[in-house]
C-alpha cells in the first residue's frame, strides 16, 4: 500500500467525486500525492485564497459560514491496477502537455481513464502554458510548438499527482489509521508571522557568521534587501519555503543576481 495525502479546506467521512472541479489537468475528479508537504501546501493555499474571497461579502454575509480550516487527509493506494483503465505519464512530455491542455478546456473529464498519474502543472507551468496558449491552438498542438513549451518549464521539479475519475478508481483508496490531520494550521497569517520569523533570525545569524558583525548590524542589513521584502508579502510564499532556500535567495542577491528569487 502507497501512501498518498490530499490538501483540502473541506471536512468530509467519504469522497464524493462529484464534488471535484473541472477544467483541471487530469480532469474533474479526486487529486492526491505522494508528498505530505505538497498536500499541506495546498491546503495553506485554498485556505488563502477562501480566506480573501471571503473578505467581499458583507459581515453578515460571512458570520454565516464556518470557519475555514486547512486539512491533511492521509491515504493508502492499493496499487494493484490490473484490472482498471490507468494513464501513466513517466514525465512531462509532449502527449502529457496536450493531455493536460484537453483537459483545461472541459468542465468535466474528456477521458476514460479510471487513474491517471503523472507530474502536476504546478503555477509556472501554467505561466508558460498561457503563454504559448494562442500558438499552441492555432498550430494544432504541432510537435515543433509543445517541444517550445516543454522547453520553458522544468519537467524534474514537478511533483507528481494522483487523479482518481471513477468509483472502481476510488476502490484503491482507503483512510490510513490517522485519518486526516486537521489544525495544524491556525491562520494564514498566524502562520507567515511563525514561520517568517524563523526565517529572518536563521538569515540574521547566517548574515552574522558570514560578515562578522553584530546581530543589530545583520537585522539592519537584512532589512534593506529584496528579499526581506519578499519574505514580508504573503502572496511571494517565500515564507513556506526551506530556509535554505531563503538564504541562497539572499546570497545570489548580495552577489548581484536578484532574479534568484522569480525562481520560486
Amino acid at each position: 500500500m502507497k501512501k498518498l495525502y490530499h490538501g483540502t479546506i473541506n471536512d468530509f467521512d467519504e469522497i464524493d467525486l462529484s464534488a471535484g472541479r473541472g477544467y483541471r489537468d487530469f480532469g474533474k475528479g479526486f487529486y492526491a500525492t505522494a508528498v505530505p508537504s505538497h498536500a499541506e501546501r495546498l491546503a495553506l493555499r485554498n485556505k488563502r485564497i477562501a480566506e480573501k474571497r471571503r473578505s467581499f461579502l458583507s459581515a453578515e454575509d460571512e458570520a454565516k459560514l464556518r470557519k475555514i480550516v486547512a486539512y491533511r487527509y492521509n491515504l493508502l493506494f492499493n496499487e494493484d491496477v490490473s484490472e482498471l483503465n490507468v494513464q501513466v505519464f513517466e514525465k512531462a512530455d509532449k502527449t502529457w502537455l496536450r493531455f493536460i491542455l484537453l483537459n483545461r478546456k472541459n468542465e468535466g473529464s474528456p477521458h476514460n481513464y479510471d487513474i491517471v498519474i503523472g507530474p502536476t502543472a504546478d503555477a509556472e507551468t501554467v505561466a508558460v502554458i498561457n503563454e504559448y496558449y494562442d500558438e499552441l491552438e492555432e498550430s494544432g498542438y504541432s510537435d515543433e510548438v509543445c517541444e517550445k513549451v516543454i522547453a520553458e518549464l522544468k519537467p524534474e521539479n514537478l511533483p507528481k499527482q494522483y487523479f482518481f475519475g471513477t468509483k472502481r478508481a476510488l476502490r484503491t483508496l482507503n483512510f490510513d489509521k490517522e485519518k486526516k490531520t486537521g489544525g495544524w494550521i491556525m491562520s494564514a497569517k498566524a502562520d507567515q508571522k511563525k514561520n517568517t520569523r524563523a526565517i529572518v533570525v536563521f538569515l540574521v545569524e547566517s548574515l552574522m557568521k558570514e560578515k562578522g558583525c553584530s546581530r543589530d548590524e545583520a537585522v539592519e542589513f537584512l532589512l534593506k534587501t529584496t528579499t526581506y521584502a519578499a519574505l514580508m508579502e504573503e502572496e511571494t510564499e517565500l515564507y513556506l519555503e526551506p530556509r535554505e532556500a531563503a538564504l541562497d535567495i539572499l546570497k545570489e542577491e548580495l552577489a548581484g543576481n536578484p532574479y534568484r528569487l522569480l525562481e520560486l
